[in-house]
Order: C-alpha cells, then sequence, then structure tokens
C-alpha cells in the first residue's frame, strides 16, 4: 500500500518519495497517540453517558416513591 501511494504522489508532482523505517515509525508513533486520545474522549463521554442513566434512574426510584406519598396523603385528605 505503502508502494502505491509513493508512485501516486510521483504521478501527481513528479518527485520521488521512499518509505523509510524512521518515517513508517514516526507514522506508528502518531497512529497511536491518536488512538489513545480518541480512546480517552470515547471513555469521557461513555462515563457521562453512563452518569446521566444513574441519574434518571434515581430520578424514576424517586417519582414511584413519591407516588406512594402522594396517595397516603390524597387518603387522609379525602378523610
Amino acid at each position: 500500500m505503502a508502494c502505491e501511494v509513493c508512485e501516486e504522489y510521483f504521478g501527481q508532482y513528479r518527485r520521488q518519495v521512499f518509505q523509510t523505517p524512521k518515517s513508517y515509525l514516526s507514522f506508528i508513533q502518531l497512529y497511536k497517540n491518536m488512538y489513545t486520545e480518541k480512546l480517552a474522549a470515547i471513555k469521557d463521554k461513555e462515563a457521562r453517558v453512563n452518569l446521566g442513566l444513574e441519574k434518571l434512574i434515581q430520578g424514576a426510584e424517586d417519582v414511584d416513591k413519591m407516588k406512594i406519598v402522594l396517595q397516603n396523603q390524597e387518603k387522609v385528605l379525602q378523610k
């Protein structure tokens, strides 16, 4: 694949480009850095979504408790 890209570059710009071990290693390092950044961003979003879901679940439980209290208070008011 790298050779194909080098040939394509030569066809467009008439300049030779060679894939050296150093440029390949720098490419791998750049890829690892980008992967780490994207993974951290995804984990941050996951944590936010999980926190939001926990809040929604807690809210639903609170509403259920309030409904029970409301039913008890309506009975008292009717008497």
